[in-house]
């Protein structure tokens, strides 16, 4: 399926206004959509607005799309219980002027898994390539991410208060992460974490103020555990200001 050149005011090519049961995308290629950045226009790509079961996204590249949050995919999710996953995707040179420049999952999405996927090039002011907003538990195994960048903070990823809702898991494995570039490059925060990391690079990245990885808690709502197992850290920088 391919779906270029698309313009609509939830989800630039696919927008899901109901519950979604049992769907898969397959071998799909999601280029150039996109929505109006400055109207809070979400899911330059594909949007979610609802609930969901048994989703899964594969074998697909989703290039250059854009809106104000979630430059390729926007889920709203609504404590959906099910497992999100997405297996062999590439996601490429997706721009927000908000949250998620990739990816932004939102409202109590209780379970995402990525797999054998890239992400490269992608932009926003927080969460270059994925935003996650009150997500409990997201694993990565064999994901890269290359080249992202965040105005504000996460380049890569960013985690955002799920204190009100549980402890937040994740499980980084099997990956590298190269040249992105924003006020740290992972950032979870608020949110009372158990985080893994094993057999994972941080490779020329540029933390700006914030280092590689950063932690922003309060006395409430510490690190409840974080373990590193073959991780290294290779020509990394936090410069500040540019």
């Amino acid at each position: 399926a391919n779906s270029v050149n698309n313009y609509y005011n939830g989800g630039g090519a696919i927008f899901f206004y109901s519950n979604v049961l049992n769907l898969n995308i397959n071998n799909s290629i999601f280029e150039d959509n996109s929505l109006n950045k400055i109207n809070n226009l979400y899911g330059g790509a594909i949007n979610f607005a609802y609930q969901f079961a048994n989703v899964t996204v594969e074998n697909s590249h989703f290039k250059n799309n854009s809106a104000y949050r979630g430059g390729a995919i926007y889920v709203n999710g609504y404590n959906s219980q099910d497992t999100l996953t997405f297996k062999n995707n590439t996601f490429e040179e997706n721009t927000v002027s908000d949250n998620g420049g990739a990816i932004y999952l939102g409202q109590n999405v209780k379970n995402i898994a990525f797999t054998q996927s890239n992400f490269v090039n992608n932009s926003a002011s927080q969460g270059g390539s994925i935003y996650f907003f009150r997500t409990l538990k997201a694993s990565f195994d064999d994901v890269n991410f290359t080249q992202n960048s965040a105005s504000a903070s996460g380049a890569a990823i960013y985690s955002y208060d799920t204190t009100a809702y549980g402890q937040v898991n994740f499980t980084f494995t099997n990956m590298n992460f190269k040249n992105n570039k924003g006020n740290s490059i992972i950032l979870i925060h608020y949110t009372g974490s158990v985080s893994t990391f094993e057999n994972v690079t941080f490779t020329g990245n540029n933390g700006r103020f914030y280092g590689i990885l950063s932690y922003e808690y309060d006395s409430t709502f510490p690190i409840v555990e974080t373990s590193f197992n073959h991780v290294d850290f290779i020509n990394n920088t936090a410069t500040g200001f540019d």
